[in-house]
């Protein structure tokens, strides 16, 4: 009921360039294969447009463990039993990896539209196409 569209992040049912803004807020902890979700977001984005991404930032370099499938597991390695990794900083290599520049924000120096956008106390990622 909440939404329009429901739809696999790493296989959208739009076309490419469709969108001129997407906002992607707390959902990759969740998606086995990041980097398949990060091509599609960039796939679906128009090449002047901006993907927003905020993660849980939680540890000083990405952690995953494919091997840990149980709830108790993923509750002691990922803080969640639905989350399977721990992002660090560098996610914004994986998001540049998958052809975005990417610019850093710290929610809460935010102001305006932007502002609305992030969960304070965490970064933002702004994501544009990299050309090439």
């Amino acid at each position: 009921e909440r939404a329009d569209v429901m739809a696999d992040i790493v296989a959208l049912p739009f076309d490419a360039g469709r969108f001129h803004v997407v906002y992607c807020s707390h959902v990759l902890e969740h998606i086995d294969d990041d980097r398949a979700a990060m091509r599609e977001l960039r796939r679906v984005v128009h090449p002047q447009g901006t993907v927003f991404v905020q993660v849980p930032i939680t540890v000083a370099t990405t952690y995953e463990d494919a091997s840990l499938v149980t709830p108790e597991a993923r509750m002691e390695a990922f803080g969640q039993v639905d989350h399977v990794r721990r992002y660090g900083p560098d996610v914004i290599d994986r998001l540049r990896e998958c052809g975005f520049s990417v610019e850093r924000h710290d929610a809460t120096a935010l102001s305006g539209d932007t502002a609305k956008l992030a969960v304070k106390d965490e970064l933002l990622f702004e994501c544009r196409p990299s050309a090439g």
